[in-house]
């Protein structure tokens, strides 16, 4: 029973190693992310022969170098033939060191703006040698989330709505309100401006009226005997003149006084 758990227990650990560990392949570039300050490249050779290794890291757009694409630095050594295993690494600085002591690099090595980095193998040794990042993963693209124009446009469309339909309502209440004060206003001053000066000259016109319309009358002359050669003429009686011929009346009367007096 503990012999079946052991093998279970290496049999997951070997799994999940070969799932976190990245294998490089020469001349396809391999964008890799990785946790911690650095990642390890641990290059194996199949067999004992010297031999040449060139790796290209990503960097600037305008960088070029031999051996490497463009865009890439370049990073070159001579592996030789008592030596089986190397060990590189490459901190987020672009600094690479090889089994523990700093190495040159041909340009700058410089890491994406999400993290991840760009490897390319160019040269081995030998055919059979391996190239693996133990603690990389392969670098997968974020899904980039788009927005549904369709579903923002009536959004949009509420909301001018609304607006419009709160600028509305504003309007009505600033008329009430307006009309409000506007009636109680005319209720307690109902006299129009101007009204006591009309006041005045109607209760002067209708003095005037009664004045006029009171009756007058006018009386007749003495009488006058006549003569005894010309009959006796009948005394008149007192004539009530309307208001409208008062003027006429007064006119005749001075008339007729003249002609007395002539007389």
């Amino acid at each position: 029973m503990m012999h079946f758990v052991d093998v279970a227990f290496f049999w997951l650990a070997a799994i999940g190693q070969s799932v976190a560990k990245v294998e490089l392949r020469k001349g396809v570039n391999q964008t890799v992310t990785f946790e911690g300050e650095e990642v390890e490249i641990h290059v194996n050779k199949e067999i004992d022969r010297a031999g040449f290794l060139i790796i290209c890291f990503g960097s600037a757009p305008d960088t070029s170098f031999d051996f490497c694409p463009k865009g890439y630095a370049t990073f070159s050594t001579t592996s030789e033939a008592t030596t089986r295993h190397h060990i590189l690494k490459v901190n987020r600085q672009g600094r690479l060191t090889q089994d523990s002591s700093d190495r040159g690099v041909a340009g700058t090595i410089e890491f994406n703006e999400d993290g991840a980095l760009n490897i390319l193998v160019k040269k081995l040794p030998d055919d059979g040698t391996t190239v693996i990042l133990p603690n990389a993963e392969k670098w997968v693209p974020k899904p980039t989330v788009k927005v549904d124009e369709t579903k923002k446009k009536p959004k949009s469309n509420v909301t001018v709505y609304v607006v419009i339909a709160c600028c509305f309502l504003l309007l009505l209440i600033i008329t009430g309100i307006m009309i409000y004060f506007y009636i109680n206003r005319r209720k307690k001053d109902p006299m129009p401006l101007g009204s006591p000066q009309e006041g005045s000259n109607s209760d002067k016109s209708m003095e005037n009226t009664r004045v006029l319309t009171s009756p007058v009358v006018v009386k007749s002359p003495m009488p006058i005997h006549a003569s005894p050669q010309s009959p006796a003429k009948p005394i008149s009686k007192p004539i009530v003149l309307s208001p409208i011929h008062t003027k006429k009346v007064r006119a005749q009367k001075g008339c007729a006084f003249k002609r007395l007096r002539e007389a």
